[in-house]
């Protein structure tokens, strides 16, 4: 069963569901953390381009990057710089071991991942759909893991020296990607999640350019970031059309595709909202 497939007001429902979102930043986390490891052992300059996972990062306006910027994840100015691919090199030839100023941004934007990936699995503990003993175990292994990182990225001992914490931090995040990952497949109901990237499916729930929401009840229901089309979408008959577009982005310009935007037809996105 295609993601695409699923009856619009489940996507609706789903797109703002904090496992969801959890599952993205438990992935984009483990790829930045092979950042922080690429860049500490780096003796040339680095192009993050060429990372695997870290795709979402060189778009400014995917979704979970904009997300994570507009709840003022306090490391984002690290994602305008990977997006333009200015990380250079972390150490000097000579291996001095301060580290340059691109792995304290990595490093600081994998802290501040950790902080939110705790704080949305927090929540998501007053939603229904996940086990409660799956959840906890997510959100402890969470904590340990916002801890580690704060400690590490506070004292500056991330790296150097043996790398233990970097180790620890890397093994913690790729088991919690991996249970979250299980765990978006049982509330989807799709066996195929796992071979769809979490950041990727962040973005497919957004697309409603085909969809037929003419008997959907949209009422509470947090339309920012959704995708729809001029042409294709269809409306429940009490939304004001011309209103949303106003409240709408055009992407790209002449397309009509749109792409909802924060306003009183909307309520406050709840994906990262801690």
């Amino acid at each position: 069963m295609r993601i695409l497939a699923l009856a619009p007001q489940k996507r609706l429902s789903l797109r703002n569901h904090p496992v969801i979102s959890a599952s993205a930043i438990a992935a984009l986390l483990v790829h930045v953390l092979d950042l922080v490891s690429a860049l500490d052992r780096a003796v040339e300059p680095i192009d993050p381009g060429r990372l695997p996972g870290l795709a979402p990062l060189l778009d400014l306006d995917h979704p979970l990057v904009r997300d994570l910027v507009s709840t003022g994840v306090r490391g984002a100015g690290a994602l305008g710089r990977i997006s333009d691919g200015s990380f250079i090199r972390s150490r000097a030839l000579n291996n001095d071991l301060v580290p340059a100023r691109d792995l304290v941004s990595a490093r600081k934007l994998a802290r501040d991942l950790a902080r939110v990936l705790a704080r949305v699995l927090a929540r998501a503990r007053a939603r229904t759909g996940v086990r409660a003993r799956v959840l906890a175990r997510v959100l402890n292994r969470a904590r340990a893991l916002a801890r580690v990182l704060i400690s590490a990225v506070d004292s500056s001992q991330l790296t150097g020296g043996p790398n233990l914490d970097l180790a620890v931090s890397q093994d913690l995040a790729r088991r919690l990607s991996h249970d979250l990952g299980q765990a978006v497949s049982r509330l989807i109901g799709l066996d195929v999640v796992g071979d769809i990237a979490p950041e990727s499916l962040y973005g497919l729930l957004d697309d409603f350019t085909q969809a037929d929401l003419t008997n959907v009840d949209l009422t509470g229901i947090g339309l920012e970031g959704v995708r729809w089309s001029k042409h294709a979408t269809r409306w429940p008959a009490a939304m004001d059309v011309g209103r949303l577009r106003e409240q709408s982005l055009e992407t790209p310009s002449g397309s009509g595709i749109y792409v909802v935007k924060r306003g009183p037809t909307t309520t406050e996105t709840d994906r990262l909202r801690v």
